[in-house]
C-alpha cells in the first residue's frame, strides 16, 4: 500500500493515516445503520468508535504500527461490512487475510466467520463448501507472509519482533518495561497482567493504558444493557477474548 506513494514521491503517512480514519468512520456509521440504527445514533456509534476509543491512539499517532493497525481495522470493517451485506465468503476471507498481512493477531478474527458459517449453513455440505470459500484466501496469505517472512529471517513465523530495536539501540525483545515483556510475543504467561490493565487499570502516571471501562464508558452500555445477547453476540465475544 505504501511502496506505490514512495515511488512518485507522493508518501506522508499523515495524509494516508487521515484517510483510512475517515474510511473506518464510514464503515462505522454505514454497518450501525444495517443494524437499524437511527441515521443519528449511527453517527454517535462513528464517533464513539473513532474518537472514544483506544484507536484514538491509533488514528492520531503518526508512527509506523499506527498506520499498519489502522489498515488492518479499515479490512476488518470491510469484513464485517460483506458479511451483513452481500456475504461473499470469498470477499470476506480476503479482507479477513489483509487484515492479518497488516497486523498477524487479527487472523484470529477467522474463528468467528468460521463459527457463524457453521451455525448458519445447512445441510453439513453446505457448511463444509461454504468454510471452504472463506479459509481459502486466509489460508494463501497466510502461506505468502510465512514465505515473506522466511525470506527475511529464515522462520515462517518470525514477523521482525525479535530484531526490533529502540531509540537507544536497545532491543526491545529484552526490555522489561510496563507493557513489553520480555521474551516471546505470544506467552500465556502475559495475560493476567495484561487484561488487569485492560479491565482495571486506573489512570496514573508511567501506566501503559487504563480500564477500556473508563475510557470507554459506553461499552458498559453495549455489553449489558441494549440488548439480550443472541449466539452470534457469544461468539463475538469468544473470539475477541481468544484475541485478547
Amino acid at each position: 500500500l505504501l511502496i506505490p506513494f514512495v515511488w512518485t514521491g507522493l508518501y506522508h503517512q499523515g495524509a494516508l493515516s487521515f484517510t483510512l480514519v475517515l474510511g473506518i468512520f464510514y464503515l462505522c456509521f454505514r454497518l450501525a445503520q444495517k443494524l437499524d440504527y437511527s441515521r443519528e445514533d449511527a453517527c454517535w456509534f462513528a464517533i464513539a468508535f473513532c474518537f472514544g476509543t483506544s484507536f484514538i491512539g491509533v488514528a492520531a499517532v503518526p508512527v509506523s504500527w499506527s498506520y499498519a493497525t489502522a489498515v488492518a481495522v479499515l479490512f476488518l470493517f470491510l469484513a464485517i461490512h460483506e458479511w451483513e451485506g452481500s456475504r461473499r465468503l470469498p470477499v470476506i476471507g480476503l479482507f479477513v487475510g489483509l487484515a492479518m498481512a497488516s497486523r498477524p493477531l487479527t487472523g484470529l478474527n477467522s474463528l468467528f466467520f468460521t463459527g457463524a458459517v457453521l451455525c448458519l449453513m445447512a445441510p453439513w455440505k453446505k457448511k463444509l463448501s461454504s468454510v471452504a470459500q472463506f479459509t481459502a484466501p486466509v489460508s494463501l496469505i497466510a502461506l505468502a507472509i510465512g514465505w515473506y517472512n522466511f525470506q527475511r529471517f529464515g522462520n515462517p513465523l518470525e514477523t521482525g519482533y525479535a530484531y526490533q530495536i529502540d531509540a537507544y539501540g536497545r532491543m526491545v525483545a529484552e526490555m522489561s518495561l510496563p507493557g513489553n515483556n520480555p521474551g516471546p510475543l505470544f506467552s500465556l504467561a502475559n495475560i493476567p497482567d495484561h487484561f488487569r490493565v485492560f479491565a482495571f487499570g486506573p489512570p496514573e502516571e508511567g501506566a501503559i493504558g487504563c480500564s477500556v471501562f473508563l475510557m470507554s464508558p459506553f461499552l458498559v452500555f453495549l455489553l449489558t444493557w441494549s440488548r439480550k445477547w443472541n449466539t452470534m453476540d457469544y461468539m463475538l465475544g469468544a473470539n475477541v477474548l481468544v484475541l485478547m
